[in-house]
């Protein structure tokens, strides 16, 4: 029991008190999907913007989400 409470011990202090995704993270990430998502949109829905096409609602929105979930992964990752 001793040497499983002393693995613990350091474990425990292995494990920063810092939530693994904080709000400063989120903000982060919020800005990189604007940003790089608006441009992706530009790209990919290119037609709308020229009036010859309807919106794609679905690739529409993962233009935003890729880049929201890369940033966060990558940010976990590291």
């Amino acid at each position: 029991m001793n040497r499983l409470s002393a693995n613990a011990a350091s474990i425990e202090q292995a494990i920063p008190n810092d939530p693994i995704i904080n709000r400063v993270m989120i903000l982060k990430a919020l800005i990189v999907a604007l940003v790089v998502g608006s441009v992706l949109l530009v790209i990919n829905q290119f037609g709308v913007f020229m009036g010859q096409e309807k919106l794609r609602l679905l690739p529409a929105v993962l233009s935003y989400c890729v880049p929201f979930c890369v940033f966060l992964g990558g940010k976990f990752v590291s």
